[in-house]
């Protein structure tokens, strides 16, 4: 379904007059939060040092500084491995 031009217009221009808001109310609801989000909001509400806590995990397994030199020592040890792993050289 195409939404003709001149509602599009109307949708993007200030409201002036009644006419016009009719197309306004039913595409913006400003007041408007989902349940998710009043969850998160009230949980944070509950506890202030959650992002602090979140940020602090993160750091823990994550954000790391990597060792590039050490990386390309690894990388250039390693042995490359055969087609087919189960095969031996003894026959």
């Amino acid at each position: 379904m195409q939404i003709p031009f001149s509602i599009l217009f109307a949708m993007l221009t200030p409201v002036k007059s009644p006419k016009e808001a009719q197309f306004m109310h039913i595409f913006r609801r400003p007041d408007y939060q989902s349940e998710i989000t009043q969850f998160i909001e009230q949980l944070k509400a509950e506890k202030p040092n959650l992002e602090a806590r979140q940020l602090a995990g993160r750091a823990l397994l994550w954000d790391k500084n990597v060792d590039r030199s050490a990386w390309a020592e690894y990388r250039q040890a390693e042995v490359p491995q055969k087609p087919y792993v189960y095969l031996t050289d003894n026959g």
